[in-house]
């Protein structure tokens, strides 16, 4: 019966949805790269903003006329997902997709929504997407984000430091610089970790399942790099590192990563597998810490 009721309230809401879609769907929309878009045309996709995973665009099973009429009349409905599309599952469509329709979003985000097969479709947040180039602009002149930072960084304007998700809200971490290495084609990015909380042990790469994990990196073609150290404080290793960062005490940091060429200009997006907690106890949260658009300072 529970399960009954949870089913009937996602698809109430995707019912909400689809009819908010229907009222507000239109056959054309200008973009925030002054472009107007029209159905029937075919979009191309970019580098995914996490790596290997959209942010910003979607896959969604279709949820049917049929599947409402079943659910209240007392038959069986399969699960419906909507999970962030792959790098692989758009590179499937050859990377192009045509739009069906435009519908308002969430909090007034326009939602693009593109044809995938009958049971599936790809839904995205338009101009977020365009602006963080996991969609291509048709407009020859609009500039991403990546670009902004990386023509401010060239006057001299950005600091190139980019932008970070902790692996924890009780964490406070800062990138202090991004600093290429010509002759080792290394890159590393050092950081400052912080907390208010009793003495905490962190560590980077150390996985419990396979004792060590390669932080990675991609940069804004799409390539993917490994880290070649990691290090927290004193302790420093090509696999993993663990030490302890004292209350309200800033403990520097940094991961490297190797066989970069000086001619990658920056980062779109890395991850290092992240294990904390209290220095005397046993327990360990296990999360990711999260950098995205770093500009490179090569040496």
């Amino acid at each position: 019966m529970k399960r009954k009721i949870i089913l009937t309230v996602f698809l109430m809401l995707n019912l909400g949805f689809a009819v908010a879609q229907a009222k507000n769907s239109r056959k054309e929309y200008t973009a925030v790269d002054n472009h107007t878009y029209k159905k029937g045309e075919t979009l191309a996709f970019g580098v995914p903003a996490r790596g290997t995973q959209y942010e910003n665009i979607f896959i969604n099973d279709i949820i049917t006329t049929g599947d409402y009429i079943s659910m209240f009349t007392g038959g069986s409905v399969e699960k419906k997902s909507s999970d962030n599309a792959t790098k692989e599952q758009l590179l499937a469509l050859g990377n192009k997709a045509t739009i069906k329709y435009f519908a308002n979003g969430i909090e007034n985000n326009k939602l693009v929504v593109l044809k995938l097969d009958n049971k599936k479709e790809i839904r995205a947040f338009f101009d977020k997407a365009l602006q963080n180039g996991e969609i291509k602009s048709q407009a020859q002149d609009f500039q991403t984000t990546a670009d902004k930072i990386f023509a401010d960084a060239t006057r001299g304007k950005g600091d190139g430091n980019g932008t970070v998700k902790s692996f924890s809200p009780k964490f406070d971490v800062k990138i202090l610089s991004v600093v290429g290495d010509k002759k080792a084609q290394t890159v590393t990015v050092n950081l400052l970790i912080s907390h208010k909380l009793v003495h905490q042990k962190v560590c980077f790469n150390e996985d419990s399942s396979h004792l060590w994990y390669n932080a990675k990196a991609y940069d804004f073609e799409g390539n993917t790099y490994l880290s070649k150290e990691v290090g927290i404080g004193s302790d420093r290793n090509s696999y993993y590192a663990c030490n302890t960062v004292p209350t309200e005490v800033p403990v520097k940091a940094f991961v490297t990563f190797k066989q970069i060429l000086p001619s990658v200009k920056g980062l779109k997006f890395a991850s290092i597998l992240t294990k904390f907690g209290p220095t005397d106890g046993w327990d360990r949260e296990v999360t990711y810490l999260e950098l995205s658009d770093l500009v490179i300072d090569w040496k």
